[in-house]
């Protein structure tokens, strides 16, 4: 990488009071226990993929979709990268680089779409500029993948190393927002705080440790894979008493809903691919019995996630014969599903 495209991309957000605060929505979060080290590739069972953002100042969208990825991983037990593209182009500012706000909505509201339907690669090469604010590209086969990927909510976290650590044990990660120069340690696995800031860059970490009595947050960059130790790098503590970590976003597991605070009365069958009002309450009491998955808020869309759901639902009630309901998919929530639905839900 060419030193003077480093950080390209990370934009400082206007302080809004609206935003909701780790420090009050993780009060329940234990502190983390730093004798024993985090590592999201170890949770995860492989490595997460080493994006490269080329020459475009992507680097918001870069570390929401790793985020992303790592989260979708860890519902389905599956992997499916996530497109950079699908988050940058709706969030980009001339000439380049985005804020973390814009970008968290952009994955708490809409999802992020698989690399696979929308891809971050121009000609399969890191992409230019251009390549990445194309907003067009966004398909509605794209919006419609990113939905079934939805998140709950964001927040910010304390620029402080120990509330880092604890939300990234608790939330899978942060996105980081760091300030650097050009010192000659970027492309190390160690970087060290610049004396002069000369750029900011947006990154996803998912790594906690103490190495020789020094705390360490470790981050993924969007440099490529020879950066740091395989595409990943550390920070020391100092970076962080030091001021260099100007902002800390991460995503927020929302509490389910209790069954005595939710109530439906369900009346229409419903199938794969409809969308709407009934499909949302589906997915809320099948949340609330807890087949629907935690990490994906209700997006009113009967996809392939409420597919499987309602699959387990029926399954775990054993509402027909097994093999029946297996060879179904759970693509039906028939007069069967609604009625036990309503034992549940609507009394």
């Amino acid at each position: 990488m060419n030193p003077e495209q480093f950080g390209k991309g990370a934009i400082v957000d206007r302080v809004d009071l609206r935003d909701h605060q780790w420090s009050e929505v993780g009060f329940g979060a234990a502190p983390f226990d730093w004798t024993k080290p985090y590592d999201i590739e170890t949770l995860l069972g492989r490595k997460l993929p080493i994006k490269n953002q080329g020459a475009a100042g992507s680097c918001g969208g870069q570390a929401w979709s790793s985020y992303a990825s790592a989260l979708e991983a860890l519902d389905d037990k599956t992997f499916e990268e996530r497109s950079a593209k699908f988050i940058y182009a709706q969030t980009c500012v001339q000439p380049a680089g985005s804020y973390g706000r814009d970008n968290a909505e952009v994955f708490v509201k809409q999802g992020v779409a698989r690399e696979a339907v929308l891809t971050s690669y121009e000609n399969g090469l890191p992409p230019s500029e251009a390549f990445m604010q194309r907003s067009q590209d966004i398909t509605t086969e794209s919006r419609i993948d990113a939905a079934l990927d939805k998140a709950f909510s964001y927040a910010n976290v304390n620029c402080d190393i120990n509330s880092v650590a604890q939300a990234i044990e608790a939330n899978k990660g942060v996105i980081l927002g760091v300030c650097g120069s050009n010192n000659g340690t970027w492309l190390n696995a160690n970087p060290q705080p610049p004396t002069t800031v000369e750029w900011r860059h947006w990154v996803y970490a998912g790594k906690v440790r103490m190495l020789n009595g020094v705390k360490q947050i470790g981050f993924v960059n969007s440099w490529g894979d020879t950066v740091g130790e395989s595409g990943w790098q550390w920070l020391n503590e100092d970076y962080f008493t030091s001021g260099n970590i100007f902002q800390v976003w991460t995503h927020v597991f929302n509490s389910t809903p209790s069954p005595a605070v939710f109530k439906h009365n369900f009346t229409k069958s419903m199938k794969y691919g409809e969308n709407g009002a009934e499909v949302l309450a589906l997915q809320t009491a099948l949340q609330v019995d807890g087949t629907f998955t935690k990490l994906v808020a209700p997006t009113g869309f009967y996809g392939n996630i409420t597919a499987k759901a309602v699959l387990d639902f029926q399954l775990k009630y054993a509402l027909a014969e097994k093999n029946y309901l297996i060879s179904l998919g759970g693509k039906n929530a028939g007069p069967l599903t609604l009625a036990k639905l309503n034992s549940l839900f609507n009394k």
